[in-house]
């Protein structure tokens, strides 16, 4: 584990035409879930700041903005088994309309780097925090962002006063996804609740993966 010389808190709302986040349970019905498990968060931020070698997100809490909302599509997409059809395959899914997220989160910052451990704790974390701040006030994202498939084009902006949960409670299996050093996907489950659109991560799951930065 990394030494962590500084720690700081942000917050992001992430908004688009339309969402699909896969689950556990969604795999086989083709049903978004209501909101982005933490690892599909975490990507949000890492659009708009990607330091993987000197820093790392730890999702907090997730908040639904917007209401939730499934619609129906239907996609062909390419499957060369399917010679009928000219190889292509129509799939159909529940997709979210108009998803809209508060996404909290912590960012870490290691030993990793020389220059910021040198500023001390409270200038790493001033340095993290403006650069953090400089790309959400700018838009200027890293990569461009989505939501669950590379389809749906994400909007990350500030949070804004009038930004509040749409009351919402739901329940259900949710995953996250992690990759080693090795680039082997470590997965963890977890039982989610949303209480009036607001969904605290669990801190058994948050302590996972701070533990392995």
């Amino acid at each position: 584990m990394n030494r962590i010389v500084g720690r700081v808190p942000v917050r992001v709302v992430v908004s688009g035409r339309h969402g699909f986040f896969n689950g556990s349970e969604s795999r086989t019905r083709g049903v978004s879930l209501p909101l982005p498990p933490p690892s599909a968060a975490k990507g949000e931020l890492e659009s708009v700041l990607f330091y993987p070698k000197y820093a790392a997100y730890i999702i907090t809490r997730e908040t639904i903005l917007h209401p939730v909302v499934w619609f129906p599509e239907a996609r062909n997409v390419p499957n060369p088994d399917e010679r009928k059809s000219g190889g292509r395959t129509q799939i159909r899914r529940q997709v979210l309309q108009d998803p809209a997220f508060l996404i909290d989160a912590d960012l870490y910052i290691f030993n990793s780097n020389k220059h910021f451990i040198e500023k001390g704790r409270d200038g790493a974390e001033a340095a993290f925090r403006a650069m953090f701040e400089k790309n959400l006030q700018r838009g200027s994202y890293e990569r461009t962002p989505f939501l669950g498939v590379r389809e749906f084009e994400a909007n990350v902006r500030p949070p804004q006063p009038t930004d509040r949960p749409f009351p919402f409670d739901w329940r259900g299996s949710m995953h996250t996804i992690r990759y080693t050093p090795e680039g082997r996907p470590d997965i963890a489950f977890f039982d989610a609740e949303v209480v009036g659109g607001v969904m605290q991560v669990p801190k058994d799951i948050q302590m996972k993966y701070l533990e392995a930065l």
